[in-house]
């Protein structure tokens, strides 16, 4: 069958009968065309099906043959909360909810949402349960840009198709070993601007190959991250570094970060870490919590349980606030 013949058959088909209009679009008894209908794919999904939510977005599909699976194209974010309070409206917090409560719901819809969504996954964020490789996997392959896994303990490596995926933006991992295997051969996250790690293991060297790679960076946060020693910052894009109880971190050297300007150590231990300045002439704030902090040669210890230091010596035009008190970050 030609092309243009059966173009115009879908055509018809796709027509809805509406009480009022005429065949030319007029007032009056019969069928007019359906104009929304004859928009293209991507109009009905950018201007239209993309400003729905994903449950509203799914029903359009009985509006005609076309939009039966049109909606499974629209950008989706995939997200905990969301999911539960599908489940249960009831519940409007997300305190309300038991630490696995409804995981194995969760799960099945999970599946069964990337097995009949064909378009991008732009974010996930359900850290409460359960997280398939497979997932990984498929979002790697569909554009995943904010990725968040914090508080997720069943699973503890990447997957390389994660590692080395070039539309993520901002990733949050919590309990992953970049140990297993090694990582420090090939670019990893490279258009990654957030960076957010908890409890992950890491080398020295792993964080260097990390900031090497990463040339997009403007935010790295690892929390109590474990194997580091002695710490080398080297970037040429990230402005800001937060730090947070990772042990046994004891010598942090800024080698060379000229976008860098504000740095952040907090230590629950209270442990003495040393600070070395070879280049970032942006830099402008350190925060400090920590009992013993030495900085440029200079020792700062703090007595008191609630004490704060502010100290400009160290450079013309660096701002220093140390403080010793209790703190959760």
């Amino acid at each position: 069958m030609p092309a243009a013949i059966k173009r115009r058959r879908d055509d018809e088909k796709n027509r809805i009968s509406r009480p009022g209009m005429n065949s030319d679009g007029g007032v009056g008894e019969g069928e007019g065309p359906d104009f929304i209908s004859l928009l293209p794919d991507c109009i009905l999904i950018t201007h239209i099906l993309s400003l729905l939510p994903a449950k509203e977005c799914a029903r359009t599909s009985i509006l005609s043959c076309r939009w039966c699976h049109v909606w499974t194209l629209v950008p989706l974010h995939l997200d905990d909360f969301a999911l539960r309070r599908e489940k249960f409206p009831d519940r409007q917090s997300k305190e309300a909810w038991g630490w696995h409560e409804g995981r194995d719901w969760c799960v099945r819809a999970v599946n069964q949402i990337l097995s009949v969504h064909r378009g991008p996954i732009l974010s996930f964020h359900i850290p409460r349960f359960y997280v398939d490789l497979d997932w990984l996997q498929t979002f790697a392959q569909r554009g995943i840009q904010y990725l968040n896994l914090t508080s997720c303990d069943s699973v503890n490596q990447l997957t390389p198709s994660i590692l080395r995926c070039k539309t993520i933006r901002a990733l949050k991992l919590p309990n992953f070993d970049f140990l297993k295997p090694p990582v420090t051969h090939q670019p990893i996250f490279i258009n990654v601007k957030q960076l957010i790690l908890w409890g992950v293991g890491l080398t020295d060297e792993t964080v260097h190959h990390l900031l090497a790679s990463c040339l997009a960076l403007q935010l790295l946060s690892l929390f109590m991250c474990s194997g580091l020693r002695r710490l080398r910052i080297s970037s040429p894009s990230i402005p800001i570094l937060k730090l947070y109880s990772n042990y046994p971190v004891e010598d942090i050297v800024v080698e060379d970060a000229p976008d860098l300007e504000r740095m952040m150590l907090y230590d629950a231990s209270m442990r003495c870490i040393t600070a070395d300045i070879l280049n970032a002439p942006k830099l402008e704030f350190i925060y400090v919590r920590l009992k013993n902090f030495e900085l440029a040669q200079t020792h700062f210890e703090l007595k008191s349980s609630n004490a704060q230091l502010i100290d400009s010596a160290a450079s013309s035009e660096l701002r220093l606030v140390v403080r010793h008190e209790d703190y959760v970050p």
